[in-house]
């Protein structure tokens, strides 16, 4: 048998037909469930920089003559950067190269290949594969978890510091901190945050003042307060000064991942994020786009109408000619919004959704560059389950006959 070539083992053939994919293990979506929830217990959960991903997927191996135009249903359980975990009803050995087609959150395909690192088995005819890359991929594109939030962090304590920064950074968040409530001020205002975790009680300034100063700033992301005062009527003057949630102390995970769970939407990318000759004008817009948004609001803060009407103006302008389309309409809406001289309120609204899809704009680096993929032989696998009928009827099913898959 012949070698398969690097561009064979990189996208799926042309003439595979992935709506209809061979089953190789049936188990109804609720069983289904409980076993990936049972590996992940076995693990104590995903360890950073893996997120999980439940899903279906098709998967084929590729063959020198491409003769062989079969592709199979798996249900996938986590992805990172470098690899991935499926359960598939037989045994591949090790070094085997395969390719999947992935589905990403905009509901596109994305095809991956790489060779086979592990395979365990799990019940039945079922077992877990992990699948190497054959490059890193983008694993934000598949799941909203691999998506980094930025937090600031505005706590005194270097313990209760600590303590957040190691819960937030298993969440996945990329975590800044400042000491006090004046420091916080002045970061918030500088840089562009998911969430700022503002302390109540903290030297220089106290973290209400803090917050009722942002506010009369502008400032329109995201503050949780965080206190370890339950009374309600200490929640209400936080509410009143501008907070949008709680957290108690002392920090917990379960806390924290609860206070930004709805911060993380997908993330938005440009329209021309395939083109090459757009890449440094969207970095460039990207990289700049914090410090328009500092200028958008210490003009409006300053109820300087014109400067703001500039402002907005030219993040109309930018965001659409850069491919961020849905921040465009909203900037639209601003700037409607200052030229009708519509009630403040109204602004800050529209501002604050602009600047929380803000949050979400992400550039994708330069890919690395391609490496030639070894040249490798795989067997024909044997009989496998019955033929499925619908790519999407996922959690397939009773344990088939298994397959053993080998490299030559």
């Amino acid at each position: 048998m012949t070698d398969c070539t690097a561009d064979q083992l990189k996208t799926f053939p042309t003439k595979l037909d992935t709506t209809k994919l061979i089953r190789t293990f049936k188990l109804q979506a609720g069983r289904m469930k409980g076993l990936l929830d049972k590996l992940d217990a076995i693990e104590n959960g995903l360890p950073p920089g893996r997120y999980s991903y439940r899903k279906t997927a098709a998967l084929h191996i590729p063959h020198a003559n491409d003769s062989q135009q079969n592709a199979y249903l798996v249900a996938t359980r986590y992805v990172s950067e470098t690899e991935i975990a499926f359960l598939f009803g037989g045994f591949f050995h090790a070094n085997t190269s395969i390719m999947l087609r992935l589905t990403t959150l905009f509901n596109a395909w994305e095809d991956v290949s790489g060779t086979v690192s592990s395979c365990r088995h799990i019940d039945g005819s079922i077992h877990e594969v992990v699948l190497r890359f054959e490059e890193p991929i983008d694993a934000s594109l598949l799941t909203a978890e691999a998506d980094s939030l930025r937090v600031l962090v505005v706590e005194d304590d270097p313990l209760f510091e600590q303590l957040a920064r190691t819960h937030l950074q298993a969440l996945n968040a990329q975590v800044d901190h400042a000491p006090n409530g004046e420091m916080g001020i002045d970061m918030a205002m500088q840089n562009v945050y998911d969430a700022v975790l503002m302390d109540m009680e903290m030297p220089v300034m106290n973290g209400l003042t803090a917050i009722k100063t942002l506010r009369d700033k502008g400032y329109a992301g995201t503050i949780i307060a965080v206190t370890g005062m339950t009374r309600p009527e200490v929640r209400e003057q936080c509410t009143v000064a501008g907070c949008d949630g709680f957290v108690g102390k002392p920090y917990t995970k379960d806390g924290l991942a609860g206070a930004i769970r709805n911060l993380r939407g997908e993330p938005i990318y440009s329209e021309f994020e395939g083109d090459p000759a757009m890449r440094d004008v969207i970095d460039m817009f990207v990289a700049d786009l914090p410090q328009r948004l500092r200028s958008l609001t210490t003009a409006i803060c300053k109820n300087d109408t014109k400067e703001s009407e500039i402002q907005i103006r030219a993040l109309k302008a930018s965001t659409g000619a850069c491919g961020f389309g849905a921040l465009s309409e909203i900037a639209i809406a601003i700037e409607d919004a200052l030229i009708d001289g519509a009630e403040i309120e109204t602004v800050q609204s529209n501002l604050k959704r602009f600047m929380r899809l803000c949050t979400r704009v992400r550039t994708r680096q330069a890919p690395p560059v391609p490496s030639t993929a070894a040249a490798v032989e795989t067997k024909t696998p044997t009989e496998t389950g019955e033929q499925g009928n619908d790519a999407a009827d996922q959690q397939a099913t009773n344990e088939g006959p298994q397959l053993k898959i080998r490299c030559a």
